[in-house]
């Protein structure tokens, strides 16, 4: 019983320290990805301290980027588990929900895309000024 409830306690904080490493993941990932195609090389995604700059100067825009994105995942979850309940529409979830994911993966690129020329245009402007 004791060897039962420690191996499921060491499988709950790997799955806690999974996710938590999962997020610390994910958060910077688009930055790093607007910054490979900027930069039109793979390398790019690995300056670290070149996007990260860029992340700080702009973070508001960031953050609510991820919240239209993550409002917009669970508007689809919520749909095609509605559609689920219908009997003609569970032939279509997954036609509708590759289409939609797709379209979320379209507004996810434009959007990030858009936040990372924003954090461009803040840097240039402040480093424009700061020599006059």
């Amino acid at each position: 019983v004791l060897a039962m409830f420690g191996s499921m306690g060491i499988m709950f904080v790997s799955l806690a320290l999974g996710m938590l490493l999962l997020i610390l993941g994910v958060i910077p990932l688009p930055m790093a990805l607007a910054a490979c195609a900027a930069h039109e090389r793979l390398g790019a995604a690995f300056r670290f301290g070149e996007w990260w700059c860029l992340l700080r100067r702009n973070a508001w825009d960031y953050f609510i980027a991820w919240v239209v994105i993550g409002g917009l995942a669970m508007v689809l979850m919520t749909a095609l588990s509605l559609a689920y309940y219908t009997l003609v529409l569970i032939c279509l979830v997954p036609f509708l929900g590759a289409i939609a994911g797709f379209y979320i993966l379209l507004v996810y690129g434009s959007l990030f895309g858009q936040v990372y020329h924003d954090s461009q245009q803040m840097v240039s402007s402040d480093e424009v000024s700061l020599t006059v």
